[in-house]
């Protein structure tokens, strides 16, 4: 964000490379430029596919210049690194939920999610076969 000497506020925008090393070569994967204004936190996430094999480097190289006045707030910084692995994984007794919005739908600011959870805990039976939909023998209760 820009102040002017009038007081007003004015979207800038930084430019971002992504880059990994490959070969021994720092290759840019994603050129990413994040533009508007906000006088929070604004958090952005950047995909990457096709990730070399472990351990690899990574690293977030600024394009834009630094700012040199208080006028001009456009400081950047590395938060964090997840890696999604998409494979089918098994969650018994487990509810999941994925949610992935445009930031601009929320006006560009960070947005909470709530969940209001109802449900019941119950014991399965041990002996319960859920891919026959049988059972077997006594259920010892565990």
């Amino acid at each position: 964000m820009e102040t002017t000497s009038k007081g007003d506020r004015n979207p800038t925008s930084v430019r971002l490379l992504i880059q990994l090393e490959r070969g021994g070569k720092w290759m840019t994967e994603k050129d990413v430029t994040i533009n508007g204004k906000t006088t929070s936190q604004f958090l952005a996430s950047v995909i990457l596919d096709n990730l070399p094999p472990r351990p690899f480097n990574i690293r977030m190289v600024r394009e834009t210049a630094d700012s040199t006045t208080d006028q001009l707030q456009n400081k950047t910084l590395w938060s964090s690194y997840t890696e999604i692995i998409d494979v089918k994984q098994c969650y018994p007794n487990t509810a999941i939920v994925g949610l992935q919005v445009d930031a601009e739908q929320f006006g560009g600011q960070q947005m909470t999610v709530n969940y209001h959870i109802r449900g019941r805990i119950i014991q399965v039976p041990s002996n319960y076969d859920p891919e026959k939909r049988t059972y077997s023998g006594i259920w010892t209760a565990v």
